[in-house]
């Protein structure tokens, strides 16, 4: 099954009008410069109770709907949280993820996500924009989207979180403005080289500095 990113950010975001949601987009590029992910789409449990439909009868029907937009790919019910934090829905999981643009050369992995315009898509999928509600209100109605990209090495990025080998952005903030830029390489730096190679020259001439001192005095 193939999807652009660009509609699973819509898909993730269509119903967050109807109370609260979350939705996390999760791609993981491999060290061969290929990539696949999953999309985790979850609403309350109180909102999708609140007609007296049970939590399964609810998830059932969720997964039905999303099976009917995604045929090909495994989709599976998830449920977290608890009390009034418990959140329930499905989870599509999508093999391969299409519209990244992934370069690969030597140990060097570039990954281009087209994220630029992505809130404008979201606002008309999700019916935002015809209730002059904007995306960035959305939050006010307890909403969370995020893409998180697991990259195979320590990762930099134009925005967005890094931490450890994961870049994660915020889908509803406005730092959203343009295509997402992650490199990575294998091993360290040529920057964190020289600066290794600066440091051991130094060692070794502290060292033969001191053994010349050393003989003197012998």
């Amino acid at each position: 099954m193939k999807k652009s990113i660009k509609v699973l950010c819509a898909a993730a975001l269509a119903c967050m009008l109807s109370g609260c949601f979350k939705s996390r987009i999760v791609i993981d590029v491999t060290k061969d410069g290929t990539a696949s992910g999953n999309v985790t789409l979850m609403m309350s449990v109180s909102m999708l109770t609140m007609d007296g439909t049970s939590i399964e009868d609810a998830m059932a029907e969720m997964e039905a709907q999303y099976r009917e937009e995604y045929p090909d790919a495994k989709i599976e019910p998830y449920r977290e949280g608890e009390g009034e934090n418990e959140y329930a829905g499905v989870r599509i999981n999508v093999i391969p993820v299409e519209g990244l643009d992934i370069k690969k050369e030597g140990g060097k992995i570039t990954v281009t996500v087209p994220l630029s315009g992505v809130q404008d898509e979201i606002a008309d999928e999700s019916g935002a924009a015809e209730q002059g509600t904007n995306i960035s209100m959305l939050k006010n109605y307890g909403a969370e989207a995020t893409i998180r990209i697991n990259m195979p090495y320590k990762p930099t990025a134009n925005y967005g979180t890094v931490t450890d080998n994961t870049v994660v952005v915020d889908l509803l903030s406005d730092s959203v403005k343009e295509p997402l830029i992650i490199t990575c390489s294998a091993g360290p730096s040529p920057a964190l080289i020289a600066a290794i190679i600066a440091v051991v020259a130094v060692a070794i001439g502290l060292l033969a500095f001191f053994l010349s001192k050393k003989k003197q005095n012998i």
